[in-house]
């Protein structure tokens, strides 16, 4: 695939096969069958069967919608009786914070860099969209505290530092309120004591590390991003590109 195009989650089967979707499913069921802080979470899955079998369904779910191609047999009605059903006990906002508690950690387990940057911001999106389904579904309220393992992330945290050296302190002092918080969250800086934009544009300030990126790097940032660089043919319009993404 070209990692200069957005990737959607619809085509990650065609970067991860089987084998690395089947790695994040068992990492994660692995979490959930040793959890001793939360029992309750634990039984809702190791009463209905052993391990393997959810890691065989959960694993063709994800073929199935990353684009494998029909390996989940049942389809919507099967996953839906499941969950007022067999999992009816986490379909909730604790549930929820709960499987996330452990899909994130196994997620900061594994890195998939060396194959495309876009894939773990893409899987992070996959995750996100099925829990504000399932929220909304189900009647509880999404809370984005459940992804703040991304701030964690090896992987993302190094994303997330090269998309900070694309700027310039020129360019910040551009940069809206919510532009700057937007980034200020992003690099999970408190801004709660800042009563002037100029105290905000200080904390991004700091916050700098380097002040030019090489091609690559602008390339692997728009690409993380969904930006589409196959038009651009000198750096400054890479860099151009990439500053579209604060704004």
């Amino acid at each position: 695939m070209n990692p200069s195009k957005p990737l959607y989650y619809w085509q990650l089967y065609s970067l991860l096969g089987r084998g690395n979707i089947e790695k994040i499913i068992r990492n994660f069921y692995m979490r959930v069958y040793d959890d001793e802080e939360d029992p309750g979470f634990r039984s809702a899955f190791t009463r209905i069967s052993g391990i393997e079998h959810h890691i065989s369904t959960q694993t063709a779910f994800w073929i199935d919608a990353m684009g494998g191609g029909r390996a989940y047999h049942g389809g919507d009605y099967r996953l839906n009786v499941h969950h007022s059903h067999n999992a009816a006990s986490v379909m909730n906002a604790q549930g929820a914070k709960r499987w996330m508690y452990h899909m994130g950690n196994a997620l900061c387990d594994l890195n998939f860099s060396h194959i495309d940057v876009r894939i773990k911001p893409c899987l992070v999106d996959f995750l996100r969209t099925k829990m504000k389904k399932y929220a909304k579904e189900h009647g509880w309220r999404y809370d984005e505290s459940d992804f703040d393992f991304v701030k964690r992330d090896p992987e993302t945290v190094a994303l997330r530092n090269m998309e900070l050296s694309v700027l310039t302190p020129s360019e910040i002092e551009r940069f809206s309120v919510k532009a700057l918080k937007k980034l200020l969250d992003w690099h999970d800086k408190d801004y709660s004591m800042c009563r002037e934009k100029d105290e905000m544009r200080a904390l991004v300030k700091e916050l700098l590390q380097e002040r030019d990126l090489n091609v690559k790097n602008l390339k692997i940032f728009l690409s993380m991003h969904g930006k589409d660089y196959s038009a651009c043919t000198e750096k400054e319009e890479l860099r151009l590109l990439a500053l579209e993404v604060f704004e």
